[in-house]
C-alpha cells in the first residue's frame, strides 16, 4: 500500500513590491492635482456662493447653520481624497498592467471581510469607550465636543449635506487612506522591513494624518489592526471594506449623537 504524503501548505502569493520611486511620483502628482483643484474649487465657490467663499476656510470650522461653508469644506475634502486616489494609481505606472497586484488589490477569502470588519468595529468602539473620554478635555471645543465630531455634525446638518458627507467621509476617505497607507506605503516599506516595523510605521503615520490627538491615537491603534488584516489576508480589499464600514458607523454616530 502506497503511503499518502501530506500535501505542502499553500503558499500565499505576495504582491509586487513598489520599485523605489513611486512615493516621490505620488507626492508630485498629488501636489499638482491639489494645486489645480484649488483653483477649480475656488472658481466654483465664487460662482456658487460669491466672494464670501474665498474666506470660509480661513475662519476655521464652519459655524452651525452655515451651509455654504459646509459645502465648501465637503468640496475641499472630496477634491483631496479623489486627488489621493488618482495620485496613487498614477504613481504605480511603472508596474503598468500589475498596478492592482502592486497595491495588493487581489481577491481574499470571505472570512477576512466578515471577521476583519467585526474586529475593526469592536476595536473602534473600545477606543471610543476607553480612550476618547480621557483625552476629550485636552482637545475639546465648545465644552465637551471634539473637533472632528463638531465638524461632522456641521457637515451633516441637512439631508443633502449628510448624503454627500457619507460619500466623502465614509467612502472616498477610507479608500484613499487605505491605498496610501496599506497599499503604496505599506508595500514599499514591507520590501525592506519585517511586518511588525512596517505595521508600526504605517499606523503611526496614519494616526498623525488625523491631526487631532484623541483621534490620532485611536486611528493609530486601528492602523495596526488594518495592517494585520492587510498582511495576513494578502489583500488590501478586506482592510478597505472594514475601514469603509467603520467610517460609516463613525459618521452616522457623530451626526446623530455627537460622540
Amino acid at each position: 500500500m502506497s503511503q499518502i504524503m501530506p500535501s505542502a501548505p499553500e503558499k500565499r502569493a505576495l504582491p509586487d513590491r513598489p520599485i523605489g520611486w513611486e512615493l516621490l511620483l505620488f507626492a508630485l502628482v498629488l501636489a499638482l492635482i491639489v494645486v489645480v483643484g484649488v483653483f477649480v474649487l475656488a472658481a466654483i465657490g465664487d460662482v456658487a456662493f460669491g466672494p464670501e467663499a474665498g474666506r470660509v476656510l480661513s475662519r476655521g470650522l464652519p459655524e452651525p447653520g452655515d451651509t455654504a461653508a459646509s459645502w465648501i469644506y465637503l468640496g475641499a475634502f472630496a477634491l483631496f481624497y479623489i486627488g489621493v486616489i488618482l495620485a496613487t494609481w498614477i504613481a504605480m505606472f511603472p508596474h503598468r498592467g500589475r498596478r492592482a497586484l502592486a497595491l495588493a488589490l487581489v481577491p481574499a477569502k470571505w472570512q477576512w471581510f466578515v471577521f476583519g470588519t467585526i474586529g475593526v468595529l469592536a476595536l473602534s468602539q473600545l477606543c471610543d469607550m476607553l480612550l476618547l473620554p480621557f483625552l476629550r478635555d485636552v482637545m475639546a471645543i465648545g465644552g465637551d465636543e471634539l473637533v472632528v465630531t463638531a465638524l461632522i455634525r456641521v457637515l451633516t446638518a441637512t439631508t443633502a449635506l449628510a448624503f454627500v458627507a457619507v460619500v466623502v467621509l465614509a467612502v472616498l476617505a477610507p479608500v484613499a487612506e487605505e491605498l496610501v497607507f496599506r497599499g503604496l506605503l505599506y508595500g514599499w516599506l514591507r520590501g525592506f522591513l519585517p511586518f511588525v516595523l512596517t505595521a508600526i510605521l504605517t499606523a503611526t503615520l496614519f494616526g498623525l494624518a488625523h491631526g487631532e490627538l484623541a483621534h490620532a491615537i485611536a486611528a493609530g491603534i486601528l492602523g495596526l489592526a488594518l495592517a494585520a488584516i492587510r498582511e495576513y489576508s494578502g489583500s488590501l480589499w478586506p482592510a478597505i471594506v472594514a475601514h469603509v464600514v467603520n467610517n460609516f458607523v463613525a459618521v452616522g454616530t457623530a451626526a446623530m449623537f455627537g460622540v
